[in-house]
């Protein structure tokens, strides 16, 4: 591709994907900067940050979040991440400095927990509560139980219970992975 070309949004787009797949950061950041966008939709309707965020990929998923103000926007985009079931999404978040907003709102962040309990899978829970400010999930164990059996989600029940079996058994591995 001639560098001198005017990329068409479609083209953007399209590199965009392919740069966060191949987990090419230096790519992702210079599409960025031409004027490609997260949140644009590939022809199976997907987005870069899905796409990011389903691979796995911290770091791409963390530049493509690169504009977001933190202490205006930051809460907001964890519960967005949370709804959409977004893991890695929610991993980024906390590390890029929603955690030490999270420290400061403890209600917050509990309310993050039972809206991940509701609507999300174990992943997000695991993410939430392993890169998150900390929280003994043994203390709230029932509440955290009893809304995802009220939303019936009973994947995250398990999740919960391993969590909870994590937190007294320290020396193992954990059994919910992010």
């Amino acid at each position: 591709m001639n560098i001198h070309t005017k990329l068409t949004y479609q083209d953007l787009t399209a590199n965009l994907h392919i740069a966060c797949m191949l987990g090419d950061e230096a790519r992702v950041k210079h599409l960025l900067s031409i004027g490609a966008h997260r949140n644009a939709e590939n022809d199976s309707g997907t987005s870069a940050l899905g796409l990011a965020d389903f691979l796995h990929r911290v770091e791409i998923v963390k530049l493509l979040l690169h504009d977001i103000n933190i202490k205006e926007a930051g809460g907001y985009e964890l519960l967005k991440a949370i709804r959409l079931d977004r893991a890695t999404v929610v991993r980024a978040l906390l590390e890029m400095g929603v955690k030490e907003e999270l420290v400061e709102d403890d209600g917050f962040f509990r309310s993050a927990l039972v809206l991940a309990c509701c609507v999300s899978d174990t992943r997000v829970l695991g993410a939430l509560v392993k890169y998150g400010p900390g929280v003994e999930v043994w203390a709230i164990k029932d509440v955290l139980i009893q809304c995802a059996v009220a939303a019936e989600n009973l994947e995250v029940v398990g999740g919960i219970h391993d969590l909870v079996r994590d937190e007294r058994e320290p020396q193992s591995g954990s059994s919910i992975v992010c």
